[in-house]
């Protein structure tokens, strides 16, 4: 009997490896929603339909919301997808001027939890870093000029 559900689990497994995803590339609105109580949901609208993702935290830490992404198709939980990474923004809704070396944003409050980056050593040295608390920033024009990672829409919570 005991090899009868080993056997069973291999031929399982066997199965879900020939069904392996490959990543590929789609356009359109990154969308998250966020309602009290209930789990944090993300997913992409393109012209196609809706690509509900199974990560809640991204790697596209600029905070686009329009623009390309690559996916793969998970084989469980099925009918989701995971977000590997924004290949390009085409999102111009918060985008900052840049005049002089310097962005500026437009004062929307829309505010976003973002991740500060570590402070850099200098080169050649050590040296001892400690992760930035997380910070609220007005949009995310301001998020993506202090180059912090995208957390969660809405202000951090402490």
């Amino acid at each position: 009997m005991k090899k009868l559900i080993l056997l069973m689990m291999i031929i399982g497994l066997w199965t879900q490896i020939g069904q392996a995803s490959v990543a590929f590339e789609v356009e359109g609105t990154l969308r998250v929603q966020e309602t009290i109580g209930s789990p944090l949901k993300m997913f992409i609208e393109t012209d196609e339909g809706t690509l509900n993702l199974s990560n809640v935290h991204t790697p596209y830490g600029s905070g686009c919301t329009y623009g390309r992404y690559t996916v793969v198709n998970n084989i469980v939980p099925e009918g989701t997808y995971t977000l590997l990474e924004m290949n390009e923004c085409l999102d111009d809704t918060l985008s900052g001027e840049l005049k002089d070396g310097m962005i500026f944003c437009p004062e929307i409050w829309m505010p976003v939890c973002g991740q500060p980056k570590m402070n850099d050593c200098a080169s050649g040295m050590a040296c001892i870093q400690v992760m930035p608390k997380k910070r609220t920033f007005g949009n995310l024009c301001e998020l993506n000029a202090s180059k912090a990672a995208f957390v969660h829409m809405g202000e951090c919570h402490r």
